[in-house]
């Protein structure tokens, strides 16, 4: 993006301003759920850590179910597709909105089991999760058909700001200020305009012609060998564990509190947004990688003396 001229981001900027809102509202509501349901939860099981290293560990699995999702449907053409994705999230405003977790799930003991807090969170926002998740590899995938001469990427880059911009919203202002049943409200009505966004969006790629280039079940993807396509999973995968490991330690050996929940998850959503936005630079991070490793062992070895 910043190789990009002031005329050349402006014409992106309007050519894609349907598949930005979506990408937007989506990332925005999946990240601000995450402390909001938590937020409804954790007393149900007396305030303890493991509750949102289990909810931190439930979206992590929900954004690969999208992911999983997006791909899948992907042989239906960007218009069916369009069309599938919007009538789910049709469905999913229909039995889920306003979201609430059931108080029928909290244990009778407050006791923490991993289980439970796993069910209370696919029962109260799995099928929205994972619609939400879907979204930005779908716009994306939607905007480079619908505009195959621009590139579809700085969208990832809108897609984490949104991210990180719900988390920051939620112990700054959410929280403060808005009681349990209000935040569900806000919640849902921010819903109601990703549909509209959405809507947009489907407008926007049933206009495709079916014997256009990438138009309907054209596959441009390229192929990738076997050790690519282990690196995508196992880098992520490293990334992720290495997210979990972190909240888990700052909750467990600090506070349960969202602030902390959210610090470690902010950082890693910055480093996306800093490369798809072009400011990555391999030497750089990997001295900075080296550095944190040596930091973290002469910390850890610290603490065990």
């Amino acid at each position: 993006m910043r190789q990009w001229g002031n005329e050349a981001m402006r014409q992106w900027a309007v050519r894609s301003l349907p598949f930005q809102l979506a990408a937007l509202l989506g990332a925005f509501l999946l990240f601000l759920v995450q402390p909001l349901i938590a937020k409804q939860i954790l007393p149900w099981f007396g305030g303890s850590a493991t509750v949102w290293s289990a909810c931190l560990m439930f979206f992590q699995v929900v954004l690969v179910v999208g992911y999983v999702y997006a791909h899948v449907t992907r042989r239906l053409g960007p218009g069916r597709q369009a069309v599938v994705h919007l009538a789910l999230i049709g469905i999913a405003a229909m039995v889920s909105l306003p979201i609430a977790a059931s108080a029928e799930w909290a244990p009778p003991d407050g006791t923490a089991p991993v289980g439970r807090v796993i069910g209370v969170l696919a029962a109260a926002v799995g099928f929205p999760a994972v619609l939400l998740a879907a979204t930005a590899p779908l716009v994306q995938d939607w905007f480079a058909r619908v505009e195959p001469t621009r590139s579809p990427y700085p969208l990832y880059v809108v897609s984490n700001i949104g991210s990180l911009a719900a988390l920051i919203a939620y112990p700054a202002f959410v929280e403060r200020y808005l009681t349990i049943p209000a935040q569900s409200l806000a919640w849902s009505l921010t819903f109601g305009a990703f549909i509209a966004a959405c809507l947009w969006c489907v407008a926007r790629v049933r206009r495709l012609p079916a014997a256009a280039p990438g138009a309907e079940g054209a596959d441009v993807t390229p192929r990738s060998g076997p050790v690519d396509r282990l690196l995508w999973i196992a880098l992520p995968a490293i990334g992720s564990g290495l997210l979990l490991a972190t909240s888990s330690g700052l909750t467990q050996d600090i506070a349960p509190v969202p602030l902390l929940w959210v610090v470690p998850l902010s950082i890693y959503l910055v480093t996306f947004i800093l490369a798809f936005a072009g400011y990555y630079w391999r030497t750089v991070f990997a001295a900075a990688l080296v550095i944190a490793i040596v930091v973290v062992q002469w910390i850890v070895g610290e603490d065990s003396r």
